[in-house]
């Protein structure tokens, strides 16, 4: 037996026995002064790094204290979602233009709804208002995409008040998620079941929704027992009927006949899509 780290020249071979407060070399060969590691981490036998989380634990920014890891996967590769179309090239022009909001992406969209999409624009513009349409033909690949990005944050937030010590571990990855968000432009829950990949359905920006919504139906008056959450609830109550009533209104412009005139409105839907209009 080898006490100590002095091994015994007579012997072929032996078991390294270490005193209180060492441990064995990562080569076993010598006794070292065993590190003090936080909670949640343990000595590695190495002199660099001393120590190391334990599984399901990171280092947090300092490098001094071991935190839970983020569960949270990052997003999977467009090339990864099934199914994939690598030669679906209007999906792939949709997607590298909506990320560009500052001009007007590429629209793909059947006959009808591009009909439909011309007479919004003119029905808008009789009213003041200017429509700017950012997302058409969309591929279950992409919608699956922009639903991954939703459901993602969903659950990063929900660590907030369930697991604080992991909700600080996902936050560069959601950071990461938001910049993605933003980067379409999605203000609401994507579909599950979307009519984007029929070419049925357009998008239009966040402030020509916005301005449409203020003509169509003006601000309701303010209860002051309402958060702003509940506010804005209460006004979608009341867009609701307007904007279906707006829609089918008759429009001198030659082109808004039927289904033109008759879009639905993603904001009546039960999870409401504000910037969403489809032909029935």
């Amino acid at each position: 037996i080898c006490y100590a780290g002095v091994p015994d020249a007579t012997a072929t071979s032996c078991v390294l026995q270490c005193p209180a407060g060492q441990q064995l070399n990562a080569a076993g060969t010598a006794c070292v002064v065993t590190p003090v590691c936080p909670a949640h981490a343990h000595a590695t036998n190495l002199p660099t790094p001393p120590c190391a989380c334990d599984a399901g634990y990171v280092w947090d920014a300092t490098q001094t204290s071991c935190i839970l890891d983020c569960t949270i996967p990052d997003l999977t590769p467009i090339q990864n979602i099934t199914p994939y179309i690598a030669t679906d090239w209007p999906a792939t022009q949709l997607l590298e233009d909506h990320k560009n909001d500052n001009n007007p992406p590429y629209i793909l969209l059947e006959p009808a709804a591009d009909a439909a999409l011309t007479c919004l624009k003119e029905k808008a513009t009789s009213i003041g208002v200017t429509i700017v349409a950012n997302s058409g033909t969309r591929t279950q690949t992409y919608q699956r995409h922009f639903r991954e990005i939703w459901t993602s944050l969903i659950k990063i937030d929900a660590l907030k008040d369930s697991n604080p010590d992991e909700y600080k571990a996902c936050l560069p990855l959601r950071a990461k998620i938001q910049a993605e968000k933003n980067a379409h432009g999605i203000t609401d829950e994507p579909a599950a079941n979307s009519n984007h990949p029929k070419g049925n359905a357009f998008d239009i920006k966040n402030l020509s929704i916005a301005s449409l919504r203020a003509k169509v139906s003006p601000p309701i008056p303010r209860n002051s027992t309402w958060n702003d959450k509940q506010y804005a609830a209460e006004q979608l109550k009341a867009d609701i009927p307007k904007m279906a009533a707006w829609l089918v209104l008759p429009n001198p412009a030659p082109k808004c006949t039927p289904p033109a005139n008759n879009l639905q409105w993603g904001g009546s839907f039960q999870k409401p899509d504000k910037v969403h209009f489809q032909i029935p």
